[in-house]
């Protein structure tokens, strides 16, 4: 959440009787209400880390601005044990308004390393160093995905997908992958994310990317080859983007169209229709089942069986019970 403090900011060349907003993250238990565990970043993050400039009006400056929480945990590789990366009771704390991931010790509340920004507890490899990132989250080996915006205001061409590779002991930070889109030059000016898809403990399975201020998402295989590639709409924004099973009730019946010796079958949003059954009759009292076919994609073409006056198609489901049959038509 965000507490607004009043303070003398003229050290960061703001007003001297000017807002800060406090950045504060809490754990809560969800029973009862209770905080748990409460962190200010006032007071653990220096007002001289923020890359967004103090305004020169009462308006509250956002110096900090946390916008993901990721805890620590049990497990991974060795390079989680040896490096120390991802511990228990460590919390991975993102900050857009310094450029900096912050390692915190819930025990103490001390921040035990940065990543990124002007004061980075490691040196940065290439392709490494991001800016105004969101959605920084611990992965299986002490691994850390974050969703590199590059902007507001611009810093990179484009927004990125990076999955990183601390070692505490190195003092070293490398690239293990990155996400962008080849056909698209997308920069996101806020939000954003990146979500490992893997079923199992591992990074070595599909991620999916929300553009967050942008209407865009793009899912890509481990090579970084886009899958999915698609929007939400004009004007569209979301905070982060997933990936779920959905189910979809169509409207209607089924539509039917005969063309020559052939039937074009659709249903426009039903995704449990696995197959489809023609009827077919000398009329349009007297059908009967003649053809079967697996639904192939949004619109599925099958042949009108010889002798068929009139046609319908029933819509089936995996277990082949009907959900609905169209309007019959003159084949």
């Amino acid at each position: 959440m965000f507490d607004p403090i009043h303070m003398n900011l003229s050290s960061a060349h703001g007003e001297s009787n000017g807002v800060l907003t406090d950045s504060v993250v809490e754990e809560v238990d969800i029973k009862t209400g209770l905080v748990m565990w409460e962190w200010h970043a006032l007071g653990h993050i220096a007002l001289s880390e923020s890359n967004n400039p103090a305004p020169k009006a009462s308006y509250p400056w956002d110096y900090v601005h946390i916008n993901s929480i990721s805890p620590g945990g049990e497990g991974g590789s060795s390079q989680t044990s040896a490096a120390g990366a991802n511990q228990p009771g460590d919390v991975l704390l993102s900050s857009r308004n310094t450029w900096t991931l912050y390692n915190v010790n819930m025990h103490t509340g001390g921040i035990l390393w940065r990543l990124g920004g002007s004061h980075s507890s490691f040196k940065l490899g290439g392709g490494t160093r991001f800016y105004w990132q969101h959605d920084s989250e611990w992965q299986p080996g002490g691994l850390i995905s974050v969703f590199d915006n590059g902007s507001d205001p611009p810093k990179e061409k484009q927004s990125r997908g990076l999955l990183l590779d601390p070692n505490t002991s190195s003092h070293t930070v490398t690239l293990a992958k990155q996400f962008t889109n080849p056909s698209k030059t997308l920069l996101a000016s806020s939000q954003g994310n990146l979500l490992n898809l893997s079923p199992s403990e591992n990074t070595s399975g599909n991620w999916l990317m929300g553009y967050g201020g942008l209407p865009n998402f793009t899912e890509y295989d481990p090579s970084g080859h886009v899958l999915l590639d698609g929007t939400l709409g004009k004007n569209v924004q979301s905070f982060r983007t997933y990936l779920d099973p959905w189910s979809g009730q169509a409207p209607g019946v089924p539509s039917v169209a005969v063309s020559g010796s052939s039937l074009a079958v659709s249903w426009n949003g039903a995704t449990n229709v696995a197959s489809w059954q023609v009827l077919g009759g000398a009329s349009a009292t007297t059908l009967a089942p003649v053809a079967k076919a697996a639904k192939a994609g949004f619109q599925t073409t099958i042949a009108v069986p010889a002798g068929a006056a009139y046609v319908a198609v029933q819509a089936l489901d995996p277990s082949g019970a009907v959900l609905a049959t169209s309007h019959t038509v003159k084949a």
